[in-house]
């Protein structure tokens, strides 16, 4: 159970160690996972949550470049249904605000507004103009306020000119209907979904990361951090370099067999989810005299390979 967790385990299997070799400072790392602890405590779906899933979705704050402080509200720990596990995992989210601070800090921008437009609105845009595409006058009484009418995006370059990026209503709904969390939560698989909670939240990421295609390129780790935001937000991934790596070298403790049927899966290709399965399976499995990972159960090739499928 999740509540186990503390700063210890996240210790002992090795997520500190990671946050810190890809560039954090060690009193940051410490600061989310203190916040991590704070949402999940205070969150009954998290708490309930698988903990390799937690110790996951946190180490991935030092890729992604987002913090979990809930005022910045840039990234967020979500209990999303995954279809291939067939149950409920708990994700790194990052929120339209972190994408955008991303490409802000990646030098491809120097600001992004965006916002919802509603029935009562007086809207209006014109795309060919790169000084001011868009003229937006919200509706401030609430009770003459309609329906969504769309999103919209409106970027400033470095070099003061502006991108924008309109999508409908009905496109987001498009989207959305595509989100394995929706589609479980139509099946009645689970209760709830992202989507439903927070539609507006997710219709402005939804077109953040469209026009972020189309943008200037930044530059340096910041974008680097950004395309893996956005590759982590659509949940289909390869593993990383570090996890591959990992896996290298912890499978030195399996026999013959066992090191080519795990060697065939990594050549067909494994995403992050399965990568993170694998390490901390075979971490689980090292010899008791392995001062990294403080187990003390006894390495046994063959039931390590029938765990990790």
């Amino acid at each position: 159970m999740s509540q186990e967790l503390t700063l210890s385990v996240f210790e002992k299997k090795g997520v500190v160690e990671r946050m810190t070799q890809v560039g954090m400072k060690k009193a940051d790392v410490l600061r989310e996972i203190s916040f991590s602890l704070q949402i999940i405590g205070q969150n009954p779906d998290l708490k309930d949550g698988d903990p390799i899933d937690i110790l996951e979705a946190v180490a991935n704050l030092a890729n992604m470049g987002l913090t979990l402080n809930p005022a910045a509200k840039e990234a967020y720990l979500i209990s999303r249904y995954n279809r291939k596990l067939n149950r409920k995992k708990i994700t790194l989210e990052p929120g339209y605000i972190g994408l955008i601070n991303l490409a802000i800090r990646a030098g491809g921008i120097k600001s992004m507004t965006v916002q919802t437009v509603y029935e009562g609105d007086d809207f209006r845009m014109n795309i060919a103009d790169n000084g001011a595409p868009i003229f937006h006058s919200p509706c401030l009484v609430k009770s003459k306020r309609g329906e969504a009418l769309g999103v919209y995006a409106l970027a400033t370059l470095p070099d003061g000119s502006r991108q924008v990026e309109w999508m409908d209503i009905e496109e987001v709904r498009e989207i959305r209907d595509r989100s394995e969390s929706w589609k479980a939560y139509n099946e009645g698989k689970i209760k709830t979904c992202i989507w439903l909670t927070d539609f507006s939240e997710m219709s402005r990421k939804t077109v953040v990361k469209r026009i972020v295609k189309y943008l200037p390129k930044g530059r340096g780790p910041m974008q680097e951090a950004l395309q893996y935001a956005i590759q982590a937000d659509n949940e289909d991934y390869s593993a990383d370099t570090w996890q591959l790596l990992e896996i290298e070298q912890l499978s030195k403790a399996l026999d013959d067999n066992a090191g080519r049927l795990l060697e065939s899966e990594l050549r067909g290709g494994m995403t992050r989810d399965r990568a993170n399965q694998v390490i901390y399976q075979l971490r689980d499995m090292q010899p008791p005299n392995d001062p990294r990972y403080g187990n003390d159960s006894p390495t046994a090739a063959k039931k390590a390979l029938e765990k990790l499928h």
